[in-house]
This record gives C-alpha cells, structure tokens and sequence, in this order.
C-alpha cells in the first residue's frame, strides 16, 4: 500500500515507467516538486524496491547523480497485493 499511497510515488513510478530512468533532479522538474520531496519518496520506493539506484547507495560517491529505474516485477506484485486488500482480483 505504501507503494500506491501517495500520489508523488505514483507519479514517479509512472513518469519513470513512461521516460525511462530519471535522476531525481529530472523528475523533481518533470513532475514540478522540489528535490527533498522527490528524494524522501524516492528512498521510500527503493525500501520497498519498486525503483532501483544506480548507482545504489553504498557505491555512490559524494556529488555523484543517481538514475532511478523501476522494477517492473515489484510493481506487478504489489499492485496485486493492493488488489487482494481492495478484495478485487485473486
């Protein structure tokens, strides 16, 4: 749930979905919010893994930009987990 939850997460999953990886500077542009705001359901999303960092985050060096893709698998499962709790599908 806490993956769909938010509309800013949301956003994010379908404009990377659409756009392809994205920094968080480009999506923060792309979806008009300010990077902190970005950032906070960016890290959010990769807890969860529906995005992935690339760099990840213990191989990232200071200043280095950090692309953001979507795991596609993740997303299907959990949109299907927020099925079974809505009580539609199996």
């Amino acid at each position: 749930m806490s993956a769909f939850g938010y509309g800013v997460r949301v956003a994010i999953i379908g404009y990377i979905h659409e756009h392809g990886p994205a920094t968080r500077g480009q999506l923060a542009t792309a979806l008009g919010l300010v990077p902190k705001t970005v950032q906070f359901h960016l890290t959010g999303l990769t807890a969860l893994g529906v995005v992935i960092p690339d760099p990840p985050p213990e191989q990232a060096r200071r200043g280095q930009r950090t692309r953001y893709e979507i795991d596609a698998g993740r997303v299907l499962e959990l949109y299907a987990e927020l099925g079974k709790h809505l009580g539609i599908g199996g």
